[in-house]
């Protein structure tokens, strides 16, 4: 791992001086008295001439200059863009320049498109949440220019990601803070030349072609045996893995997903329906228990695959009825993704005081053991609380120590749910989300000064008022009861957040950051923003509150208000929520680690 790594900064470093010469001691002009005064030269790979269209795209807006192709030809510096090093290595960009010549120079070609990006912000660009509105912009002039530049960075992790559905706006805000992966690709969307994930929970698409099966409950009307034994009958959520026929599907499933994206950088998802149950007949009990069948079905899966399409990467779960080690070896094209839904999203991995965290570090252990190395990591922290609205999850901090463990075992690949395709959401989470982006690139980065610098850009004057407001929210997230898991209802976890002294103090800082910023600024939306995110939780905080003044009698008016009111009056409205089907074929049971505690 360290050869590969010096071995990779020298090239990535050799590139950069060979496209260099001269002195960088003077500022080298982007965009000169309204004028373009540097062209970009790139490849023509989709990612490279994403980031071409953003440069010229961003120095439009910003100084009205024209960014044709005879402004262009006329422009007398250069930026260049160049792909080398190893592309298996982890992400990796240079930045640096002469007198007339910026290099931007990466070990793939999203890298390099990259490295536009990071030069972008050393203009002042941001990309702050996931729309339209989280992008800040120079103010406008006439003159862009760059200083003195020596930027050298390289990811902390082979894959990651922020795991979403396709929505346009969340790809550029992956795109332009470097995240590396995607849970598929799709046309029409932004392709910054992202490495593609395959499938989740995939095992429902493995149905063959040819029949007109829409999906595998079709598969299971036609060929039940195919499907799993679970308390004397085959049901439809989940398969027979040791079944013959099961087997020649997926194989056959494979084959022809390989034989059309065999050039494509594709890492496949292998995984169970998303259902605790597995298969009992006699053939799978051979195998002594549920995690072992499963992971023995992979093994073959891989094994049999690799014949016609050697190379290939796949990815599983360590979740549900396969949480725990198998007493198989597991494949070593296989990465294996712990679920890490049994930590606690309040306190250090590390903390001591934290049953949660004592023991979800025991399992990953155990999976080390088991791998000769860390597990990759799965993460669930936006998918805590299950309410119709997004309640802010104050958890950079929490984000900081975990990327730092996980850097210190060495995984692969680190992803954490995001929202589907909800941007609305996603804009609640917006610094911790941006913050775990920045933290993929360099775990140590001072937290205090990035959020200052965020809040200073976003709420301007009332910045430093937004920022002792988030951070109020930290010191009280991180105190008392354990939360972990996910599909928490939020009204336990809401007194401890929002005391009462927490909210006074809160209305303060914001009372005071509505002083510094007026009414109809881009400032004061984003303050007004922040103050409906802390309204959700004080909302459910003061039913709660209220709730136990009257059953204790000592609020007499409240309970008056009740006696008073009618029937069918609605006291306490919450938003509405879709109805979830409730049709399953199998009963929900308590899923337990190694240790046989509760995990799921």
């Amino acid at each position: 791992m360290k050869m590969m790594k010096l071995m990779t900064i020298g090239l990535v470093s050799a590139a950069s001086a060979a496209l260099l010469t001269g002195s960088d001691s003077e500022p080298l002009a982007l965009v000169q008295d309204g004028k373009l005064a540097a062209r970009l030269e790139c490849g023509n790979t989709p990612a490279e001439l994403l980031a071409s269209n953003e440069y010229y795209r961003i120095v439009k807006a910003v100084t009205g200059c024209e960014v044709d192709a005879a402004a262009q030809a006329a422009a007398p510096n250069r930026i260049v863009i160049k792909i080398t090093g190893d592309p298996e290595a982890n992400d990796e960009i240079r930045i640096v320049r002469d007198k007339t010549t910026i290099g931007l120079v990466g070990n793939n070609a999203r890298c390099a498109a990259g490295a536009m990006y990071r030069l972008l912000e050393e203009v002042g660009c941001r990309w702050y949440w996931a729309d339209k509105d989280g992008e800040y912009l120079p103010s406008e002039r006439k003159n862009l220019s760059v200083g003195t530049l020596d930027i050298h960075e390289r990811a902390a992790f082979k894959y990651f990601q922020l795991s979403t559905h396709p929505v346009q706006e969340k790809y550029r805000f992956l795109a332009h803070n470097r995240a590396n992966m995607l849970m598929r690709r799709t046309r029409g969307f932004w392709d910054w030349g992202c490495s593609g994930h395959w499938g989740g929970h995939s095992f429902g698409a493995f149905v063959p072609d040819g029949k007109g099966y829409r999906n595998y409950e079709d598969l299971f009307k036609d060929e039940p045996e195919c499907f799993a034994l679970w308390k004397g009958k085959r049901v439809k959520d989940q398969h027979c893995y040791s079944n013959p026929r099961t087997r020649e599907i997926f194989l056959k499933f494979m084959d022809d997903f390989w034989n059309k994206h065999e050039k494509e950088d594709l890492v496949m998802n292998l995984s169970a329906l998303d259902t605790p149950v597995y298969c009992t007949c006699e053939n799978c009990k051979k195998y002594g228990d549920s995690s072992t069948l499963y992971f023995s079905f992979l093994n073959f899966l891989i094994t049999e695959t690799e014949k016609k399409h050697p190379g290939h990467l796949y990815d599983s779960y360590a979740y549900s009825f396969y949480l725990s080690p198998p007493q198989c070896k597991v494949h070593p094209n296989l990465m294996v993704t712990y679920c890490q839904y049994n930590r606690c999203y309040k306190h250090a991995l590390g903390d001591t005081n934290c049953t949660m965290n004592v023991r979800s570090l025991k399992a990953v252990k155990d999976w080390w053991t088991k791998l000769d190395h860390m597990p990759d990591i799965y993460g669930y922290h936006y998918d805590a609380f299950d309410w119709p609205k997004a309640l802010l999850l104050p958890i950079w901090d929490v984000f900081q120590d975990e990327i730092q463990w996980c850097r210190k075992g060495g995984i692969r690949f680190y992803k954490t749910e995001f929202y589907g395709s909800d941007c609305t959401k996603a804009k609640v989470q917006r610094f911790s989300s941006y913050a775990l982006l920045k933290l993929f690139w360099n775990p140590d980065l001072d937290m205090d000064a990035l959020m200052t610098e965020y809040t200073d850009r976003v709420f301007g004057k009332a910045g430093p008022e937004m920022k002792a407001y988030w951070k109020l929210l930290a010191k009280s997230w991180s105190k008392d009861m354990c939360i972990g898991g996910y599909g928490n209802k939020p009204g336990p976890f809401s007194s401890a957040l929002m005391t009462k002294d927490v909210k006074a103090e809160a209305n303060r800082l914001f009372a005071a950051a509505r002083e510094k910023v007026a009414e109809g600024t881009r400032e004061r939306t984003e303050v007004e923003a922040e103050f409906g995110y802390f309204t959700d939780w004080a909302d459910i905080t003061r039913s709660r509150d209220e709730w136990t003044a009257i059953a204790d009698n000592s609020d007499p008016k409240r309970v008056a208000a009740l006696k008073a009111a009618e029937p069918a009056e609605v006291l306490y409205p919450q938003p509405g929520k879709k109805n979830r089907p409730t049709a399953i074929s199998w009963e929900p049971e308590v899923i337990k680690d190694k240790d046989g505690k509760f995990a799921g």
